[in-house]
């Protein structure tokens, strides 16, 4: 037998020795915390605090975050509320982000 038919059989029997790479580090399921957050790759840390700040009630009126905003601004500050609150869920931390969105008129 060639080497490429033992090849799957090897890359399943890896994964499945694999622990879970991506997914809540305390096992509840929908709950992201900071340090799940500071785990990102740069780059999903914006869309992440697109998603964080831009959810909001259906009743509420809708203004959208830019990407230019919550890449330059509401990012660096979320990661610096994630390193003083490792173990803080970050939709605990969406009103901080917002509040400061508003008191700076970033929106």
């Amino acid at each position: 037998m060639s080497t490429f038919c033992h090849l799957p059989l090897c890359l399943a029997f890896l994964l499945a020795c694999l622990p879970p790479v991506c997914g809540p580090s305390d096992g509840a399921k929908g709950i992201i915390r900071c340090r799940d957050y500071l785990a990102m790759d740069n780059r999903a840390r914006t869309p992440m605090v697109i998603w964080l700040v831009n959810e909001r009630p259906p009743s509420s009126a809708r203004e959208w975050t830019d990407f230019n905003e919550a890449e330059l601004v509401l990012t660096p500050i979320l990661t610096q509320l994630c390193h003083q609150q490792p173990d803080a869920p970050l939709r605990s931390l969406r009103s901080e982000l917002i509040s400061y969105q508003q008191v700076h008129s970033l929106n």
